[in-house]
């Protein structure tokens, strides 16, 4: 990774690509907390919901979901710098990988003819990425927001505003607030009601 950094201090997006394809990591967060990675950084970062597999498809030129990826054939979006601080990201998850198991050493592999931009070797990495990303890039909200340094994830709020409205329309189709038809209803009912016992009583 350091040496990565030294060649290329500011990082292209087919550079990006080919550093994000190549880390070591787990295809999703079970898989990850099965392997001994903590169970909140295995959702940090792993798929579904993780920024790993996210700042893969933003370096193919996906940001939110219908965005579709730029062509192979497109140099100068391969050759632009990636929007993210690629290389502080990748130092913060590798120091987590390595906590692992510190006598495990775990490698990187890297693709020189992704990292150069090649739009034969790029189409073919396009292909890869929609079929291994596939639910990611379904998903609705990104739940974890890549920082601009090299800090962890944090959770996104949006989502989670989301989440409790999607919770209370699911409430609401169970358990229906009274309209205002039938409140006006009950008001009467209820007039009614007393008006009644009072002419009872006296």
């Amino acid at each position: 990774m350091a040496s990565l950094r030294g060649r290329f201090p500011r990082p292209t997006n087919a550079l990006a690509l080919a550093a994000l394809e190549g880390v070591p990591q787990w295809t999703d967060a079970s898989n990850a907390i099965a392997g001994g990675f903590p169970a909140l950084a295995s959702q940090q970062y792993m798929a579904p919901d993780g920024v790993l597999p996210r700042m893969r498809l933003i370096a193919c030129g996906w940001l939110t979901p219908g965005d579709s990826f730029r062509r192979p054939e497109d140099g100068a979006w391969w050759q632009s710098p990636y929007r993210y601080a690629l290389w502080p990201q990748l130092a913060t998850y590798a120091t987590l990988v390595d906590q692992i198991d510190p006598r495990v050493r775990h490698v990187m592999t890297w693709d020189e003819q992704v990292a150069a931009g090649d739009s034969g070797a790029i189409s073919q990495s396009l292909q890869l990425t929609v079929a291994e990303l596939k639910d990611v890039l379904e998903a609705p909200c990104p739940r974890w927001i890549i920082p601009p340094s090299g800090g962890l994830p944090v959770a996104n709020p949006e989502c989670a505003r989301k989440d409790r409205d999607k919770l209370r329309d699911e409430l609401d189709k169970v358990h229906p607030a009274p309209s205002s038809s039938s409140s006006l209803w009950w008001v009467l009912l209820l007039v009614g009601l007393a008006y009644a016992v009072g002419k009872k009583r006296r």
